[in-house]
C-alpha cells in the first residue's frame, strides 16, 4: 500500500485552538488551516478527552505513514501494521 492510494486530506494535520471557540477547545485542521474535525459536539465527554481525541486525529497522517513503512516487514508486526493500514484505507 502506498500513499498514492490514500484518499484523505494530505497532512500535516494539527490540533489547534480556534479564536471563535471557547478557550482550551482544540479542533483538527490541515496545513492551510481548513477545519477537518470538531471534536466538541458531545459535551458529555470531558474536555481533556475531547482534546486528546483531536491530538490523536491530528497525528493520523504521520501514523499512517509509519504503519505503511512497517507493513513491509514479514514478521507478525508487519501483519499488524498491514491490518491497520487496510483499516485506515478501507474503501467501504
Amino acid at each position: 500500500m502506498t500513499k498514492n492510494k490514500a484518499r484523505h486530506t494530505p497532512g500535516p494535520w494539527k490540533a489547534v485552538e480556534a479564536a471563535f471557540n471557547p478557550p482550551g477547545w482544540l479542533w483538527v485542521q490541515n496545513g492551510p488551516g481548513a477545519l477537518l474535525a470538531d471534536v466538541h459536539q458531545n459535551v458529555n465527554i470531558p474536555l481533556e478527552v475531547r482534546n486528546a481525541n483531536a491530538r490523536l486525529m491530528a497525528a493520523a497522517p504521520e501514523m499512517l505513514a509509519a504503519l505503511e513503512y512497517y507493513a513491509t516487514d514479514q514478521s507478525i508486526n508487519g501483519e499488524v501494521a498491514r491490518a491497520a493500514v487496510a483499516k485506515a484505507l478501507s474503501r467501504d
